[in-house]
């Protein structure tokens, strides 16, 4: 379980931080590198993401229901918090 905490918080740092360095490129005029490191750590988001689905998803979902203290409910199509 450490190991998939582990992850699951360094998927989220990827795509908040890379997502960052991109609107920093975009937004606030900065370098190109920048953007390029952004697109660089998404990229590596979506690795992690993919190589670690079932986790990343079972520490979502756990997640949503800890913050939202509803039942969840899974369907078909995902997750409702009910």
């Amino acid at each position: 379980m450490l190991q998939a905490t582990i992850l699951f918080l360094l998927a989220g740092v990827a795509e908040v931080g890379g997502g960052y360095l991109i609107w920093l490129w975009l937004r606030e005029g900065k370098s190109y590198w920048v953007g390029g490191l952004g697109a660089i750590i998404l990229a590596l988001y979506g690795v992690i993401a993919t190589l670690y689905e079932g986790v990343f998803i079972l520490i979502s979902v756990l997640w949503d229901g800890e913050l939202t203290k509803k039942p969840i409910v899974m369907t078909g199509l995902g997750q409702l918090s009910v």
